[in-house]
C-alpha cells in the first residue's frame, strides 16, 4: 500500500501541514490551502452580491469606501476569459429590475486600434447581445 494511502487510513489530515506546493505561486490550483483558508471557505456566505444580499461583499465595499474617503465603493470582477472593456453597465440607465438590464442590448466600446492604426471592419458599431 502506498505511503499516502497508509497516512489517510491512519486519519492524517492532508491540510494540517505544509505540502510540496506551499510556496508555489503559479496558480491557486497547485497551492495547498492553509487551515485559515479552509475555515474561510466553510464559513463563507453564498448570497447574491448583485442584489446586495452578501454581507461579506457589502462589508468590503464599505471598508474600501471609508478607507478612500468616498461615500461608496463597488467591487467589480472581470469574468474569466472575457475582456473587461466588453463587460460594462451604463449606471445612468439602471432600472429597478436587474434581470431586465441583462436583456438590454448594449454596444461595447470600440476595441483598441490595431498595430496598423485602424479598427477591424467587423468590430464597428455592432450591438452586443448580452442575453436573449
Amino acid at each position: 500500500m502506498p505511503q499516502t494511502a497508509i497516512q489517510r487510513a491512519n486519519g492524517a489530515n492532508n491540510w494540517a501541514a505544509p505540502g510540496p506546493a506551499e510556496f508555489d505561486f503559479r496558480s491557486d490550483v497547485v497551492t495547498t490551502p492553509t487551515t485559515s483558508m479552509l475555515t474561510a471557505i466553510q464559513n463563507t456566505t453564498l448570497l447574491d452580491d448583485v442584489f446586495g444580499e452578501d454581507p461579506t461583499t457589502t462589508a468590503l465595499e464599505s471598508f474600501i469606501a471609508d478607507l478612500t474617503g468616498h461615500e461608496a465603493a463597488l467591487l467589480a470582477n472581470e469574468p474569466a476569459g472575457i475582456p473587461a472593456r466588453i463587460e460594462y453597465t451604463d449606471l445612468s440607465h439602471r432600472t429597478k429590475d436587474p434581470p431586465a438590464e441583462t436583456r438590454q442590448k448594449k454596444t461595447p466600446p470600440p476595441p483598441p486600434p490595431s498595430p496598423m492604426g485602424n479598427y477591424p471592419p467587423e468590430s464597428r458599431e455592432q450591438p452586443m447581445n448580452v442575453a436573449e
